[in-house]
């Protein structure tokens, strides 16, 4: 099944600062990523949440009825809202680039993916987080 939503966010564990959301510092990066990838299996979920911070009770990473759930627990929000907006950005691309990889080849070696992953990542990087789409 291909990838069809991906969302980076915050964990429900996670403390922010009130109003800070990573979803939405982090949208215009999953939406491009997308729009780059066209359509990839990366596990066969057609959708995957990055979760940035502490799991809680949840578990570390969970596949289920073609959902794909991962959490960073060591993700620091401390550091990441002292970055400037354009290493923000960076930070969040690297972690999802990160995220996708260990997603991909957590049940062996997946080249194939792993490739379409970066060169993905790397066009977003390219595109300097912006994509124009004709109307």
């Amino acid at each position: 099944m291909s990838l069809n939503i991906l969302i980076l966010q915050e964990s429900d564990e996670a403390t922010l600062n009130e109003g800070i959301r990573i979803r939405h510092l982090g949208h215009h990066i999953t939406q491009i990523f997308m729009t780059l990838s066209l359509k990839v299996n990366i596990n066969g979920s057609s959708k995957i949440v990055v979760s940035l911070g502490p799991r809680g009770d949840e578990d570390l990473f969970d596949n289920v009825l073609g959902v794909t759930n991962i959490f960073i627990e060591d993700f620091d929000f401390k550091h990441f809202l002292s970055l400037d907006r354009l290493s923000q950005d960076k930070k969040m691309l690297e972690t999802l680039r990160s995220a996708l990889i260990d997603i991909a080849t957590k049940k062996g070696n997946n080249e194939t993916t792993v490739e379409i992953i970066n060169s993905t990542a790397d066009g977003v990087l390219d595109a300097h987080f912006q994509l124009e789409t004709p109307y």
